[in-house]
């Protein structure tokens, strides 16, 4: 028996997912968007715009099966294609992911978001395929056989061998085999950073002496320097040439953004447009997540003066966007963790960044 359609009861509630979906209530459109499909199943615009809010919620799973029901509906289907090969890259299914997105770019030759996207998951690729590079197996060395082995042995010892019957060697030329390690899929990678602790700043405990022991002391001796009870803080030695955007310059700011009061104190010595220009070459996702804590160091360290936090806020306002134009953002921010990916969007906020993060 068909079911009946309700189509004009199915477009109202795909409009009112859409304003749900506008206001950024993810789970209030996804409940519009389910109501949609069970009034017109066979329209795949329900399916298609409820994996969209999948996807923000990062259920990748659910967005996968609801753009392939779309797919199934619509083979050609731009918004499903596109949308499926979101979620299954973050699955990890780099190749299933290629497939989709290079045939939306074959459907639709002028998409340059499409095309980018592509570009994206061709280097993920590319990044992934290098990284199994460290876990590959070491090669299998070949048993050395009796007539390789070097003889000590003079002339006449070996004429007199050679006049004897030949012995085979009691050796086996099996070799136990090497198992090879598997991989790494895109989302171990993904799930071995979400692992990682947070950046902190670790503060040594106060030594604490014991009375009821006597102190140790230490005879003067020439050879013997002092050792200090603690490190030395790490200072941040302005640039000379602070516009410039050498990889030199990269490199050094990089080096000292960890703590983050080092890094913001860092950022603040060059142009705000330069950071990211001369941070972008050398930018990975670890490093990404320390410039948003120097970032956020500096938008709350200036909370108590308002021309203060005037400043940094435009200052981490022009570098944020400027991340967002760097030819591996993307890549960058698909592998930051989801703590990390907060920490991004609450500097954008806090920066007056208009719009959804990224």
């Amino acid at each position: 028996m068909q079911q009946e359609k309700d189509v004009e009861g199915s477009e109202k509630a795909r409009q009112d997912g859409n304003t749900s979906f506008k206001k950024g209530k993810w789970s209030e459109a996804i409940g519009h968007y389910t109501n949609a499909i069970l009034k017109n199943p066979t329209d795949p615009v329900g399916y298609t715009n409820r994996a969209a809010a999948y996807l923000k919620l990062d259920k990748y799973e659910d967005a996968n099966r609801d753009c392939t029901s779309a797919i199934e509906i619509q083979p050609e289907n731009l918004k499903a294609l596109y949308r499926r090969s979101l979620a299954l890259k973050s699955l990890g299914r780099l190749d299933e992911a290629l497939r989709d997105i290079s045939l939306v770019c074959k459907l639709d030759r002028g998409n340059a978001v499409a095309k980018e996207e592509r570009k994206e998951i061709r280097e993920l690729v590319e990044a992934l395929e290098k990284k199994s590079q460290q876990f590959k197996p070491p090669q299998k060395t070949p048993p050395i056989s009796p007539e390789s082995r070097p003889i000590a042995a003079s002339i006449e010892e070996i004429v007199e061998e050679t006049s004897q019957p030949t012995v085979p060697s009691h050796e086996s030329s099996q070799t136990t085999p090497i198992q090879s390690i598997p991989k790494p899929s895109f989302s171990d990678l993904k799930r071995s950073r979400a692992a990682k602790p947070a950046f902190t700043t670790a503060k040594l405990p106060a030594h604490t002496p014991d009375a009821s022991k006597p102190p140790i002391t230490t005879p003067l001796h020439h050879d013997i320097l002092p050792i200090a009870s603690s490190p030395a803080p790490r200072l941040f030695v302005p640039p000379a040439d602070p516009h410039s955007t050498s990889p030199g310059s990269g490199l050094t700011l990089l080096r000292h953004l960890s703590p983050p009061q080092l890094g913001w104190t860092a950022i603040q010595h060059y142009p705000a447009q330069n950071v990211p220009i001369i941070l972008g070459p050398l930018l990975e996702p670890d490093t990404l997540a320390q410039l948003f804590s120097a970032l956020k160091h500096g938008l709350d360290g200036s909370s108590d003066s308002a021309v203060a936090l005037d400043e940094a806020r435009a200052r981490i306002l022009i570098v944020m966007k400027g991340l967002l134009d760097l030819p591996r953002w993307r890549v960058n921010a698909s592998m930051l963790s989801r703590s990390e990916r907060e920490l991004g969007r609450q500097v954008w906020a806090q920066a007056g960044g208009q719009g959804q993060w990224p």
